[in-house]
């Protein structure tokens, strides 16, 4: 692998002899770091010099908004769409957080529905990612049934932890409904005990009144 960009919050090495190019993302990506590393690979796949990509988000933290608008707007239509012919698959290792994952799995599911002759599949981890995109020649139907598993069992995983995260939430919303129950009650209680003793007290006061000279 040769390094050909190396930036603060992305990088690209490339493995010209295998023709693939590996991009990684660093923390909080900036719009031009991010900018540059997509057209970097972009011109290696229109040269023919790459046809393979592996893109680990392990590391990235947040994008800067204008990267999804730029991408929308101006990379999939003035730059990915040239190339996809010369493409053969794309590999992403996913990021460590949830949102990160929803939101890689949302464009390159995508993107494998606009280009299905371009492979693309999720992995955890670099090793397996780079086993599977230096398997270039095996057949694009098999390629799709891999993809749609791999999407299946991450979106599963996905519903789980929604899930596990919604059972938490309504356990501790029960709880907290049988504190404020419980406080209710106390208070209620408390009311009472305080009427029933200004009750005795005002009976008391009218009865000394009534008869003053009676004993109590």
């Amino acid at each position: 692998m040769k390094t050909i960009l190396k930036l603060p919050t992305t990088a690209m090495a490339v493995d010209f002899n295998k023709k693939i190019a590996v991009g990684l993302f660093k923390g909080d990506v900036t719009f031009e770091d991010y900018k540059e590393m997509l057209l970097a690979g972009a011109e290696l796949a229109r040269q023919g010099r790459i046809d393979s990509i592996l893109m680990d988000r392990r590391q990235v933290g947040k994008l800067d908004a204008q990267c999804r608008i730029w991408v929308k707007n101006e990379y999939f239509k003035n730059h990915i769409k040239p190339i996809v012919p010369k493409m053969k698959r794309v590999a992403v290792v996913q990021s460590n957080s949830m949102i990160g994952q929803i939101y890689g799995n949302t464009i390159y599911k995508t993107l494998s529905l606009i280009y299905p002759n371009l492979a693309f599949k999720n992995f955890k981890n670099v090793k397996s990612a780079m086993k599977w995109i230096e398997l270039k020649e095996q057949p694009v139907t098999m390629v799709a049934e891999d993809f749609l598993d791999s999407q299946e069992k991450i979106l599963a995983e996905q519903q789980a932890l929604l899930k596990d995260y919604s059972d938490r939430n309504k356990e501790i919303n029960k709880k907290r409904e049988i504190i404020r129950e419980s406080n209710r009650k106390q208070k209620e209680l408390a009311l009472h005990d305080d009427i029933e003793e200004s009750k005795t007290s005002f009976f008391d006061k009218v009865f000394q009144v009534l008869f003053p000279h009676s004993k109590q």
